[in-house]
């Protein structure tokens, strides 16, 4: 059985971009913008057989679609980003959709419906993207983004407030 990998999504009142950060040169970033498009256009492939299927797994890959391709639009987005909070926010973007993909890609996996080799390499690349995306915003940030328990207890503790 696959893991889901860690939580890493950034609280709303968290996306505040130090100032002392700053963008990796975008030299640092070309290879990984590079890797993110692929990754999308692998996602793409595998939704075009998995959409071969009738029913749950045709489904299944609509929303494994959707989720896929945005993935390398928004780290193409966040290069792009005209300062250090927009892109921020393209990455965040980013890390969402791939977690995404690596849910709707476990999904497939354990439930029995469709467990291919070509799908296990897809949730392996696309774990692997996920923990690119959460250092890189852990760098931007200065800090690390709050995961798994630590972020619920923030969550519950902002609800309390209420």
């Amino acid at each position: 059985m696959l893991d889901e990998p860690e939580d890493t999504t950034i609280p709303e009142g968290s996306r505040r971009v130090p100032e002392e950060a700053r963008l990796p040169h975008p030299a640092e970033l070309a290879g990984f913008a590079e890797r993110s498009f692929y990754f999308s256009v692998h996602v793409v492939s595998a939704c075009e057989y998995l959409q071969r299927n009738s029913g749950v797994v045709r489904a299944l890959a609509a929303n494994l679609l959707e989720a896929g391709a945005a993935v390398g639009s928004h780290v193409k987005e966040a290069q792009a980003a005209p300062g250090l909070q927009e892109a921020t926010e393209r990455y965040t973007a980013a890390l969402r959709e791939c977690r995404k993909v690596v849910y709707w890609l476990s999904l497939l996996i354990n439930s029995g419906v469709k467990d291919e080799p070509s799908l296990r390499g897809l949730h392996a690349e696309g774990s692997a993207i996920a923990k690119v995306l959460s250092k890189l915003l852990t760098d931007l940030l200065g800090k690390e983004p709050l995961v798994g328990k630590k972020r619920d207890l923030e969550i519950d503790s902002e609800l309390r407030k209420l």
